[in-house]
C-alpha cells in the first residue's frame, strides 16, 4: 500500500523535481533563527506547521524560504516526538538517556572540565546546570510526527549540493549528516551538534559522539576540513564546523529570525514547541 505521506511529498515537490542541478542552504532545529549565510533557497523543517513557501522574506539573504512539515530522520515515516515542557529545546526525536533520569549526579559529577566566562572554580554556572536538569526531569509530551530523509527531499527537490547545512537535532545531527554525504549531494559547509562521549555521557539515546564524527569524515571525506567550538560544557556539548572549502574560516554561521511565525514560534520567534 502507498504511503500518503510520501505521496503527499511527491506531490508538493514534483514542480521541482524538473529544476536539476539546484543549490540550497537547509536548517533543522531551527529553534526561531535560520541560518543567514549565502543567497540561495533556504528549506526548514516544521513537524507541527503547515508546509508554504515564503518569497523574499524579510531580514534573510535567502531568495525563499521554504518550511516542510515533517521531521527528519534516518526513514520515511512516522516516529514519536519528545516535547519538553520546562526546556523546548530539549524536545527531540530522541528520548533523553535513561541514566539521566534515574541518576541524580550523571551531570553535575562531570562539570570538571568547564572553563572560561560563566564558569566558576571549573564548575558550571547555576543557571546552566538548572537548563540541564530541565532537560532530564522535564515533563514530557509525546507527539506522532511524519517523518522524512534529508537526501530524498532533497533529492526530490532537484538538489545536487547543499551550501551550508545546519544542524541542531539534539542527537540526530551525526545519523542526518552521513544519510545526505552518502546519497552523493554535495555539502560545502556543515555546523551540527554533538557531544564529546568520552568526556560526558550522551545525553540522547543515540549515536552522536564528536570523535565519531571526526573520524567517519577524515576515514570518508578527508577533503572536509574541521573546527571544534565549545556550546555547553557540562555535557560536554559542542559544535562543529565543517567545510571542503580550502578557504572558509570555519566559523559558526550567522543566523536570523525565522521571518514568519511558525507554529513552534512565539510572535517573537522564540521556540514554544506548541502544536
Amino acid at each position: 500500500m502507498a504511503n500518503p505521506m510520501l505521496a503527499c511529498l511527491a506531490a508538493t515537490t514534483a514542480s521541482a523535481v524538473n529544476i536539476r542541478g539546484r543549490v540550497v542552504d537547509v536548517d533543522i532545529g531551527t529553534q526561531g533563527s535560520v541560518v543567514n549565510v549565502s543567497a540561495y533557497d533556504l528549506i526548514t523543517f516544521d513537524p507541527f506547521d503547515s508546509p508554504r513557501t515564503i518569497h523574499h522574506p524579510a531580514g534573510l539573504l535567502t531568495k525563499n524560504l521554504t518550511i516542510m512539515p515533517y521531521a527528519v530522520s534516518i526513514a520515511d515515516g512516522e516516529a514519536p516526538f519528545y516535547f519538553n515542557h520546562q526546556i523546548p529545546g530539549c524536545s527531540s526525536m530522541n528520548r533523553i538517556n535513561p541514566i539521566y533520569r534515574n541518576n541524580q549526579s550523571a551531570v553535575e559529577h562531570q562539570t570538571g572540565f568547564c572553563e572560561g566566562p560563566g564558569f566558576t572554580h571549573g564548575r558550571a554556572s547555576a543557571w546552566r546546570m538548572g537548563l540541564i536538569k530541565g532537560c532530564r526531569r522535564g515533563t514530557v509530551t509525546v507527539k506522532p510526527v511524519a517523518t522524512v530523509r534529508l537526501s530524498r527531499v532533497l533529492s526530490a527537490e532537484g538538489v545536487r549540493r547543499v551550501q551550508y547545512l545546519k544542524l541542531d537535532t539534539q542527537g540526530s545531527d551525526y545519523s542526518i549528516l552521513r544519510d545526505l554525504l552518502e546519497s552523493g549531494i554535495h555539502v560545502v559547509n556543515v555546523q551540527m551538534e554533538c557531544q564529546d562521549y568520552g568526556r560526558a555521557l550522551p545525553l540522547y539515546d543515540a549515536p552522536n559522539d564528536c570523535r565519531d564524527i571526526v573520524a567517519y569524515m577524515a576515514r570518508n571525506y578527508p577533503s572536509y576540513r574541521v573546527q571544534w567550538h565549545s556550546t555547553n560544557c557540562p555535557i560536554a556539548e559542542y559544535d562543529l564546523v565543517l567545510s571542503s572549502n580550502p578557504a572558509s574560516a570555519l566559523s559558526k554561521f550567522p543566523t536570523a529570525a525565522l521571518p514568519a511565525q511558525s507554529r513552534l514560534t512565539d510572535s517573537r520567534g522564540r521556540w514554544t514547541g506548541a502544536g
